[in-house]
C-alpha cells in the first residue's frame, strides 16, 4: 500500500479518534494547530512521508490521551520539497501567525537553512533530523542524539569488535560536511588511538556512479567502512560495493534504515550492512525493566491502532520531539510564548522518551546521550533489523 493511500486511511482514523471525548472539553473547542514542515516530495521524500505519517499517528495517540489538557491537537503540514529555499519561504509564511513552535524539517539541509532565522528570537523550531547542529541556548532543537554523539558511538562499536582499519565515505552535501567534522572528533578521542583511517572518500550524491571511490576502499585494506550518503546515493553505494565484491561491514546512519528502500536491493548488498539504531530495535528481554520500554510500547500500539507499520529509519525521529512539545504545552498552556517553550525545553531533565532519556543540560539542543544508541544489522532475507549491540553501542558477546 502506498504512503499516499496510507495517509488517507490514517486521516480517517484520526478524524474518528478526534471526535471523541477529551477529558471533559467542549466539542466546540477548536484543535490547537502545530505547524510542521516536512519533505514529502523531492530527494528526502523517502523519509519525509514517514515523518508526516508518524506525526499523524502521534496526533491520534495524543488526542486519545487527553490532548493538551482536554483540547485536541492538529498538525498542519507544509511540504518543503526537500529544498532549503522553499523551507525558508514556508517558515516566513508560517511566522506571520506568530506560532510558539514549528516542527521540522526532517532533512538536514532545510533545517540548516531555517535554524539561523529562528536561533535568536524564535519561534522554537524542532528539527526531526538528528543531523542538525543547533547553537546552544538557541530556539532551534534537533531530534534524538546529536550526530557527534552517534558517530562516536558507532566508532566505539567497531573498535570494541576489534576492527582497527577503517575507511570513510561521505557525501559532499551539508550532511556530509558535518559528518566529516564529527568523524574527525570521534577518531581524535584517546580511546580510539588504535584506529586508523585508511582512506576517506567523498562522493557527489547526484553522481550516478562511485566506482573510483569504491575501488580505492576495496584496495585500502579496510576492515570496515563508515558510509554516509543518504537516499538514492546510499543505494548506489550498496550496489557498487556488492558488484565490486566488498565484503567488509558497511556501517551507516539510522536515517538510511528504510525497509521499503532496502527491500528493493534484495540480497544484492554487502553481507553485513549496519545501522545506528535506537532502543526500539532491542527485544523486550534485551531492554529489561528500562523505563524506555513503556514509551516504545506506546509507540508501537499507536501505529497498530492506526493499522500502520512504522519505518525504523524515519518514524521514531519525530515521535519524541512531538511528545516533548506536547509536554511543554500541557505544562505551560496553549498560550505559551516561544521563549517559555524554549526555556521549558532547556530546563528539561530526566524526561524519558522512546529514544532514550533526555537531559538538555548537556548543551547540544538534542538532549539525548549516546547511551541510547543501538547498532543493528539488516537481514535481507527476513526484511528486518536485528540488534547487534546493547544500549551505548557495546557489541553483544559472540555466541
Amino acid at each position: 500500500m502506498s504512503i499516499s493511500r496510507l495517509s488517507i486511511r490514517l486521516f480517517l482514523v484520526v478524524a474518528l479518534l478526534s471526535s471523541g471525548s477529551f477529558g471533559g472539553a467542549s466539542a466546540a473547542d477548536a484543535p490547537f494547530v502545530i505547524d510542521a514542515i516536512v519533505s514529502t516530495t523531492g530527494p528526502n521524500s523517502f523519509n519525509g512521508q514517514y515523518t508526516q505519517q508518524a506525526l499523524q499517528v502521534f496526533e491520534a495517540f495524543a488526542n486519545r490521551n487527553g490532548g493538551i489538557n482536554g483540547r485536541p491537537i492538529q498538525f498542519a503540514f507544509s511540504d518543503d520539497q526537500s529544498n532549503p529555499q522553499i523551507a525558508v519561504q514556508l517558515l516566513s509564511q508560517i511566522n506571520t501567525k506568530h506560532p510558539a513552535v514549528i516542527m521540522g524539517s526532517d532533512a538536514v539541509a532545510p533545517c540548516s537553512a531555517m535554524a539561523p532565522l529562528v536561533a535568536a528570537s524564535g519561534p522554537v523550531m524542532y528539527c526531526t533530523s538528528p543531523g542538525l547542529d543547533p547553537p546552544t541556548g538557541s530556539y532551534a532543537f534537533a531530534s534524538t542524539s546529536s550526530l557527534k554523539i552517534s558517530l562516536a558511538a558507532m566508532v566505539k562499536y567497531l573498535r570494541l569488535r576489534g576492527l582497527t582499519k577503517i575507511a570513510i565515505l561521505t557525501a559532499t552535501d551539508a550532511m556530509g560536511q558535518l559528518t566529516d567534522r564529527y568523524f574527525d572528533n570521534a577518531f581524535a578521542l584517546p580511546e580510539n588511538k588504535t584506529l586508523t583511517i585508511v582512506t576517506h572518500e567523498r562522493v557527489n550524491p547526484t553522481d550516478l556512479s562511485f566506482n573510483a571511490q569504491v575501488e580505492r576502499i576495496k584496495n585500502s585494506g579496510a576492515e570496515a567502512v563508515l558510509a554516509f550518503a543518504t537516499g538514492p546515493a546510499f543505494g548506489t553505494v550498496l550496489r557498487e560495493f556488492y558488484e565490486a565484491g566488498v565484503t567488509i561491514p558497511v556501517a551507516t546512519s539510522g536515517g538510511n534504515g528504510n525497509p521499503a528502500q532496502l527491500k528493493q536491493y534484495g540480497t544484492s548488498i554487502p553481507p553485513e550492512v549496519l545501522f545506528a539504531g535506537l532502543p526500539q530495535d532491542l527485544t523486550p528481554e534485551q531492554l529489561g525493566a528500562s523505563p524506555i520500554r513503556q514509551k516504545i510500547d506506546d509507540y508501537r500500539q499507536a501505529f497498530a491502532a492506526a493499522g500502520l507499520t512504522p519505518s525504523p529509519g524515519s518514524s521514531p525521529y519525530s515521535w519524541d520531539p512531538a511528545a516533548i512539545v506536547l509536554s511543554a504545552f500541557r505544562k505551560l498552556g496553549t498560550g505559551a510564548t516561544a521563549t517559555q517553550v524554549r526555556d521549558y525545553l532547556l530546563n528539561l531533565r530526566g524526561w524519558v522518551g522512546m529514544n532514550g532519556t533526555y537531559d538538555f543540560s548537556i548543551g547540544d539542543q538534542h538532549g539525548c546521550t549516546g547511551t541510547s544508541l543501538v547498532m543493528t544489522r539488516w537481514n535481507p532475507t527476513t526484511g528486518t533489523f536485528v540488534a547487534v549491540s546493547g544500549l551505548g553501542g557495546v557489541p553483544f558477546p559472540k555466541r
